[in-house]
């Protein structure tokens, strides 16, 4: 049995390396994460900036630094070309009639009017706002680590897609047909299958939080999530081999299916808590949660939430097996 799995691992292998599609496929996740990795610090340390020329005095600029980043310019014209560049930054200067705000005159609103708001208060003792701060338990935005939550779950569709693509790749080049007669069952091949895909999976999604967060988070835990979202790599392989007997019906069915297996994870970061409930019964939710569980509250337990996504995995899985029988008659 064992050996008649590893044949049909190699044979998938070759495939893959024979098939540039797939070598794109496998590849992406880390792409993006690589890409992702260079364009958050830019959101997440993002700050407004103000032009200061040399004739602002010292302490007024230094005020100036608690409200965001200061650069310093020494002349009016080199001041003007700093506030003409692309970017939204006001400057400011002092002259004989007091201080002064150059802006652009497409800046947003807020770019408009907070200098001269800081202004007042700095050298009139105006109040710029009444705050007041309140605590959700959220201590900083957590853009990262939604980021490394989605593209875990993108590397577990990217393992679909590989157990998709070498079962349709079977279907299309008629090699179902030489299997049939050998000792190969339903169950075995399945294995098969499913072993190549959820190694890429899992090598992936580990290679992607390590791009993204490097030694800064548990991989002991976030393996052990990982592994119980294979469920979810299973399923969204099996479907697109059930129904797809070609490359462009299999693309055409993960056009489809991309929009449950990834809209739910997506959905849940944005909609209130309240309704989070009515997604339940989608394995896809306790895989996010678990990944959540990993990623941003660590103090949590994982060990339901990892269950409870294996077991509504299998659940969905079931029912397909009669269904791949019929279609591979192994």
């Amino acid at each position: 049995m064992l050996r008649r799995i590893v044949n049909v691992v190699a044979r998938d292998l070759r495939y893959a390396q024979r098939e540039n599609i797939l070598i794109y496929v496998i590849a992406f996740p880390l792409l993006i994460a690589v890409l992702l990795n260079l364009f958050l610090p830019s959101l997440e340390d993002m700050e407004m900036t103000f032009a200061l020329d040399s004739t602002v005095p010292k302490g007024i600029a230094e005020e100036f630094k608690t409200y965001g980043r200061v650069e310093y310019h020494d002349g009016l014209d080199r001041l003007t070309e700093r506030v003409l560049e692309f970017d939204d930054v006001p400057g400011i200067y002092v002259d004989e009639q007091g201080y002064h705000v150059l802006l652009e005159g497409n800046e947003a609103s807020f770019v408009r009017e907070l200098p001269g708001a800081i202004l007042d208060q700095l050298l009139y003792g105006q109040e710029l706002v009444t705050v007041k701060m309140e605590s959700h338990g959220v201590g900083s935005s957590l853009t990262r680590e939604f980021a490394v939550i989605l593209t875990i779950l993108g590397s577990m569709i990217t393992g679909g897609l590989v157990i998709a693509f070498s079962i349709v790749e079977d279907r299309a080049s008629r090699s179902l047909r030489a299997l049939a007669v050998s000792p190969l069952n339903t169950l075995e091949y399945l294995l098969a299958k499913s072993a190549l895909g959820s190694l890429v999976a899992l090598v992936l999604s580990l290679a992607s939080a390590f791009v993204l967060v490097g030694t800064a988070i548990n991989y002991v835990r976030l393996t052990a999530a990982s592994l119980s979202s294979l469920g979810i790599t299973l399923l969204f392989g099996l479907l697109i081999g059930l129904v797809a007997h070609n490359q462009l019906t299999a693309i055409a069915a993960t056009k489809i299916l991309i929009l449950p297996f990834m809209g739910v994870p997506v959905a849940l970061i944005f909609i209130p808590q309240g309704i989070k409930s009515m997604f339940y019964p989608f394995p896809m939710y306790w895989s996010f949660e678990s990944l959540y569980r990993v990623v941003v509250s660590t103090d949590l337990p994982i060990a339901a939430t990892n269950v409870l996504c294996i077991g509504l995995s299998v659940a969905l899985i079931l029912p397909l097996i009669p269904g791949l029988r019929r279609a591979f008659r192994l």
